[in-house]
């Protein structure tokens, strides 16, 4: 057995340029790389997603340009201010907007919209309000990419299955090679737990074409292929988000909905949690460059690895 360090794991992760497309196909080849090392036996199943890739973007106030991103499936242009929104609150706004995390300093992709969306700093809000001319523009190419999901242990008839997903928008340390680290360190450092249950290793959580629900598509590709499987397990259990902050177990409607937006998430409700640090603490960093590997600490990655093999041991 190979030693595994989760800290040193998430690193790595980190410094593949955003986990989507190539770079999500980079962090399935190392998460090989560490199964076999490990000697853990382990499925892929591949499936095709879509994304929408940046080709370009840029926002003028008063002929003054401010960083910008794209966070938006559709080209176009934004000639004015009249549809500033904080991307917390306003998830499906189809007309031209400028979008802003009113809790994070850089610029934070929470939400993508079905129009042409720029996010920007929440520092340059007030320039934006304060503005008499706005031109912004954005270039969207719609591409198509391969992804996978990793499925380890139990695929027959599995006491739990627990889920996790891969990619991410910018960095992601927290969201979400934290949960990935905590799962592979499960399984490789108990490794008679795949015996009875299921994990879920699985890539397309963040983006997709599917609007509104753009969000969850491997999860929702899992879903297709194995919902009896779901129908029959004890628990479900979704680790996604933690490591910056004591672990905490929710079972609220709409976080489960955020973390595990399956189309028949309502049947399973009562039997799926989610494992995650604090929400409250990841939003400042979000979706943002802001996410790297200075936010976490080891022991709270360790009381998660903790709580999943806890659960799959009952």
């Amino acid at each position: 057995m190979k030693k595994f360090s989760k800290l040193k794991f998430i690193e790595k992760l980190t410094e593949i340029p955003q986990r989507q497309s190539e770079g999500e196909e980079i962090a399935i080849n190392e998460i090989k790389k560490i199964l076999r090392a490990n000697g853990i036996e382990f499925e892929i199943e591949s499936y095709e997603n879509c994304i929408p890739v940046e080709i370009s973007s840029g926002l003028k106030v008063d002929n003054v340009e401010i960083n910008c991103e794209n966070s938006g499936f559709i080209s176009g242009s934004i000639d004015n201010k009249h549809n500033l929104v904080s991307s917390l609150s306003d998830f499906e706004s189809s007309s031209p907007n400028i979008n802003f995390n009113p809790y994070c300093k850089d610029i934070s992709l929470v939400s993508f919209y079905n129009a042409p969306s720029l996010a920007i700093s929440s520092m340059d809000v007030c320039r934006v309000l304060n503005a008499e001319k706005i031109e912004g523009f954005t270039k969207v190419e719609k591409k198509f990419c391969k992804s996978a999901n990793f499925l380890v242990g139990n695929k027959k008839a599995p006491k739990n299955i627990f889920f996790t997903h891969i990619d991410s928008i910018k960095k992601g340390a927290i969201d979400n090679a934290s949960g990935v680290a905590v799962i592979l360190d499960a399984i490789i450092s108990n490794p008679k737990i795949i015996k009875d249950n299921l994990f879920a290793i699985c890539g397309s959580e963040e983006l997709s074409y599917e609007y509104p629900v753009y969000w969850g598509f491997g999860y929702r590709d899992f879903e297709k292929k194995y919902l009896n499987l779901l129908k029959k397990v004890k628990k479900i259990v979704v680790v996604d988000g933690v490591g910056h902050s004591e672990p905490n177990l929710y079972k609220n409607k709409e976080l489960l909905f955020q973390a595990f937006p399956i189309k028949n998430l309502n049947e399973f409700e009562n039997k799926t949690v989610v494992l995650a640090g604090d929400i409250d603490g990841l939003m400042p960093v979000y979706h943002s460059d802001l996410d790297d590997i200075s936010r976490l600490k080891g022991e709270f990655l360790s009381k998660a690895q903790k709580i999943v093999v806890d659960f799959s041991n009952e």
